[in-house]
């Protein structure tokens, strides 16, 4: 048994990203995309055909394989990407860069500036950035989130994101990691540290809202919500520095934050 996610679009395509300052290669890697080869498979036992049209299911029964095929002449064919293969990017000074450096696979919109939706994947790293916040920051973002977990362990996001489980943060809505793991970080000494290690995580991040089905809403009895008071205890770090912020304010003759 296995599990699988699918996502589909309509009226664009899949293709890598614009690779920008990194040049002609990074990322994934047109080379490591594989493709089927024609291929003639002798069975003449029943088989049933389902596909999708009209946003509905159909099936239909032959009497033969649907791999028979002796030859092909087309450029629209099916592929597969070993995800291991992604070669990931980031910071090796300071700052936490956007998660878009780990897109796969992109498909444009009619809209230039936001893509339909990315395909994105976080997989063992090196986190050297100093004098940073390494974890993503608290933010609230345009784009909706659909992260699964394909195996390893992904902390922050639930303590019920298991292998074969998912994550959806809808966009518009502020989210962030837990206080313990923003205590952690802003404590750690920041030397070189290897991240994700066993673990392979991958996101569909797109432009449009997305709809939740009545099954997985009410019926999958998989459903895990987070708790909001998760960030109860979140301090409001800039108030410890108040008197710092004011002195330094003053002293370049602006007007300073407390009020006299």
């Amino acid at each position: 048994m296995f599990s699988a996610d699918i996502q589909e679009i309509f009226g664009s395509h899949f293709e890598l990203p614009e690779l920008g300052p990194l040049g002609g290669h990074g990322l994934a890697n047109a080379r490591d995309f594989e493709f089927p080869i024609a291929s003639f498979d002798i069975d003449q036992s029943p088989w049933e055909i389902v596909y999708k049209l009209g946003g509905k299911l159909w099936s239909c029964k032959q009497n033969h394989t649907p791999f028979d095929v002796v030859a092909y002449h087309g450029n629209y064919i099916p592929y597969k990407y070993d995800l291991e293969k992604f070669i990931s990017v980031g910071s090796i000074t300071k700052d936490h860069i956007d998660p878009s450096i780990f897109c796969v696979l992109t498909a444009k919109s009619k809209n230039s500036s936001a893509p339909l939706t990315d395909f994105l994947v976080f997989k063992p790293r090196w986190d050297v950035a100093t004098n940073t916040y390494r974890p993503p920051y608290y933010h609230r973002n345009a784009s909706s989130e659909f992260l699964g977990l394909i195996y390893g362990g992904f902390a922050g996001r639930s303590d019920d994101f298991a292998p074969g489980g998912a994550s959806y943060e809808c966009g518009h809505v502020a989210h962030g990691l837990s206080y313990e793991v923003f205590k952690e970080a802003t404590e750690m000494e920041l030397r070189p540290v290897r991240i994700s290690e066993g673990t392979v995580v991958f996101m569909m991040e797109s432009s449009l809202m997305f709809t939740l089905t009545d099954y997985a809403m009410k019926r999958s009895g998989k459903l895990h919500v987070h708790n909001p008071n998760m960030w109860d205890n979140l301090d409001a770090q800039f108030l410890k520095h108040t008197d710092s912020v004011d002195r330094n304010l003053k002293s370049h003759g602006l007007p300073g934050i407390k009020k006299d």
